[in-house]
């Protein structure tokens, strides 16, 4: 239902896609901190200066939120509702890669996130899929599914 692409590698691409698929297609910059999850800014001119016609919204992420987030649904207990379950096929490289950042609290009270000796490529696409689900206001949405021929309410992302 929605995409969010990272425009710091090639943002005139990216804009030009995003502009091209503009229901589906949110470009985005990630932070190390802001005041909300996500917000957008408009933007009426392209890396190159040209004007984009009617402007483009550029979606700012707190990066540092989302992978809190992400890393709190990975340590809740497995019968725990809106925990993180992988596949029996799920390899080593993905589970390390979505570990490859560990948060440290500076003595200032800042929090930081460290990236280890693995790549983060899997964690970065993780926390765009949850900044596209929040945009969709799915932290919201309870769902039901079945279990063993029951239904089962969860309480959505929380």
């Amino acid at each position: 239902m929605r995409m969010l692409v990272d425009s710091g590698y090639r943002p005139e691409m990216v804009y030009a896609f995003a502009l091209k698929h503009p229901s589906r297609v949110l470009a985005c910059k990630g932070h190390d901190y802001r005041d909300a999850p996500i917000s957008a800014s408009k933007i009426q001119v392209d890396i190159k200066g040209r004007t984009i016609k009617g402007g483009l919204q550029l979606w700012h992420h707190n990066a540092g939120f989302f992978k809190g987030w992400l890393h709190g649904k990975i340590r809740q207990e497995f019968s725990d509702s809106g925990g993180w379950y992988l596949s029996q096929d799920t390899t080593d490289d993905f589970c390390k890669q979505i570990v490859a950042e560990s948060m440290v609290t500076k003595p200032n009270g800042k929090i930081l996130w460290v990236k280890g000796p693995h790549d983060n490529h899997y964690l970065d696409a993780a926390v765009l899929n949850a900044a596209a689900a929040y945009t969709l206001n799915l932290n919201l949405r309870r769902r039901t599914y079945a279990v063993k021929g029951r239904k089962v309410r969860s309480g959505g992302i929380q």
